[in-house]
Order: C-alpha cells, then structure tokens, then sequence
C-alpha cells in the first residue's frame, strides 16, 4: 500500500489520511504510510471540545504530525466555538459546517474568500474543492486572534 501511495506522491499528487483516529485508521498508519496530510475524525474533535484528556490525545496527535512533516484538518468544524481548541491544539485546517454546507451539486458551490476574520487559506495546496465534489470548505487557521480587513 505505502509503495502505491509513494506513487502518488512522486507523480505530485498529495494523499490524505481520512478519518484518523476511527476504525482502523489508527496511530500505527502514522508509520506505517508516508502521506502529506491527516484528517483527525471529528468524534476527537468534538471531544476535545470539552475533556481535558481528550483534548491532550488531540495535541499528541498533532505534535506527531507536525514532527513528521505532516499536514493536519480538523473535522467536523461546526462553529466559530471550535477554532480556540483547535488552534491551543496546533491544527492546521479546518473542515466542516462553520466553513461551508454541502451542496447537492457542485454546480450550485459558490468560492470561499480567500481571507476571512477567523481562517486563512494556505496558498501553497491546491484547493481542496478542486479535488473533492463537495462544498464543504477547508481553511488553514490563523495563529493570531488578530484579524486583517
């Protein structure tokens, strides 16, 4: 499996890990295959929300990550009340209904702005919403609660 990803990879391609953290997709895959990004399931970030353990498991998570060179997305970003955590917690992007609701064709998906108070696109991924047929926005956070107009 690693060699097909590595595949991937050398022909440009980013791979994502989805669903980290439920199931099968566990801390051994960390390991076990080399890719660009995790998306840490949002039953971890909901957790996270309000267990100090469970908030401590998502920092480790993300500290792993950030040690092996590999992006982060947040699930399940429902509102603005989960930016602080995620942001205490290292994430780098974020997902979910606080960004965007899907939509029942791409046709009707309307571009995210490129700059908003709360998120900031990283420029150097291509968007998301290219890739993937639905609306639902990934957005890089801030390290600052200071906003630009």
């Amino acid at each position: 499996m690693n060699a097909f990803i590595q595949g991937l990879r050398q022909k440009g391609h980013k791979v994502c890990l989805d669903d980290f953290g439920a199931g099968a997709t566990a801390l051994p895959y960390i390991h076990k295959l080399d890719v660009d990004i995790i998306k840490i399931d949002g039953s971890h970030v909901r957790a996270a929300l309000t267990g100090r353990k469970e908030r401590a498991t998502l920092k480790a998570i993300v500290s792993i990550c950030r040690d092996i060179g590999v992006s982060t997305v947040a699930e399940m970003v429902e509102d603005e009340s989960y930016l602080p955590i995620l942001r205490q917690c290292g994430v780098e992007y974020g997902q979910g209904y606080y960004f965007g609701h899907p939509m029942p064709t791409i046709g009707q998906a309307r571009p995210a702005p490129k700059k908003t108070p709360q998120v900031q696109a990283r420029q150097d991924f291509p968007d998301p919403r290219d890739a993937v047929p639905k609306s639902v926005r990934v957005r890089r956070f801030k390290s600052s609660l200071t906003t630009k107009h």
